[in-house]
């Protein structure tokens, strides 16, 4: 599972893993993880050169949208990715009861 997760383009690190048996035949995982932001930026590409296209710079509500959006659009497609990441892991390992998959954050990163 670990290196499933951790061969995603869209994944730079997992720490502290933790799993727990809970019966013979079902156990829990819990890991952190640091996504690649660069990876999930590049999905909003097209999307972003068109907005920029028609942005004026100089107009701050123009400019405080397109951030607002991009912010949004940003969470929506890490949503996605763990989804994703946890749907394959779910059917690969029908025995895992409960996943965590919780995204790594530091101070500096």
């Amino acid at each position: 599972m670990v290196a499933y997760i951790t061969d995603q383009p869209s994944v730079t690190s997992v720490r502290d893993i933790k799993s727990r048996i809970v019966a013979a035949d079902r156990y829990l995982l819990k890991a952190e993880i640091d996504y690649d932001g660069r990876y999930l930026a590049r999905g909003q590409f097209d999307w972003a050169k068109a907005q920029l296209a028609a942005l004026d710079t100089s107009d701050e509500q123009q400019v405080e949208t397109f951030v607002a959006e991009f912010g949004e659009r940003m969470l929506d497609a890490l949503g996605r990715e763990v989804d994703h990441i946890e749907a394959d892991i779910v059917k690969s390992f029908p025995e895992l009861k409960h996943l965590d998959l919780e995204s790594d954050w530091r101070p500096g990163d």
